[in-house]
């Protein structure tokens, strides 16, 4: 077989096995909102493995297939039969258990603006570790109903999710992230701080 045949049989292996990968695996993601800081950044690339995750998780980031919406990054918070509640000075409460205001309050520079100054973030006691967000936006006590679950973004004050929505049906989940395949940092192109890549918190 002469070189160019082997060099078209492979390109052509390559493509077959990227596209394989896009219908059977999973696919890249942009996130294009500042909804998730300072966990996911805006223009980050995250990998996207399709379908719901399955068994359903809290703490887990799912991709969003919403009627009239452009496909969304967020954490699932509430699950099936939980009580959630995004309480004005408590945080978010999960089935009376109070799981933000754990008393670290950190100081960070808002990673989208590339602007020096604080911004407050509050850490929360979630079952796989503290995870910092972005306090605000309350929201009144709902028993989420089966079928659905309930979505929060990580900058509480800036993100549309099921405060607004209410409970989201399981079948509009689709996909759930893995990795970060790509951050530029929020400000400079070759800037990976907190070595972003593959993390996801």
């Amino acid at each position: 077989m002469a070189a160019a045949d082997r060099w078209a049989w492979a390109l052509a292996g390559l493509a077959g096995l990227i596209l394989g990968l896009r219908l059977f695996a999973g696919a890249p993601m942009r996130i294009s909102t500042d909804a998730m800081e300072p966990n996911l950044w805006r223009d980050d690339v995250v990998w996207l493995e399709h379908g719901a995750p399955d068994p359903l998780r809290a703490g887990q980031l799912v991709a969003l297939a919403l009627p009239g919406e452009a496909p969304m990054v967020k954490r699932l918070v509430g699950l099936p039969g939980q009580r959630v509640e995004v309480h004005p000075s408590r945080g978010l409460v999960v089935n009376g258990q109070n799981w933000a205001q754990t008393g670290v309050v950190e100081a960070r520079r808002p990673v989208s603006a590339c602007a020096a100054g604080p911004v407050e973030h509050v850490a929360e006691a979630w079952p796989d570790g503290p995870l910092i967000v972005r306090a605000g936006g309350p929201s009144a006590a709902l028993t989420v109903p089966e079928g659905h679950v309930y979505v929060l973004g990580d900058d509480r004050g800036a993100s549309g999710d099921s405060r607004q929505w209410g409970p989201i049906p399981v079948e509009q989940i689709a996909g759930t992230v893995r990795w970060t395949l790509f951050s530029r940092g929020g400000c400079s192109f070759f800037g990976w701080p907190e070595r972003r890549l593959l993390r996801l918190r």
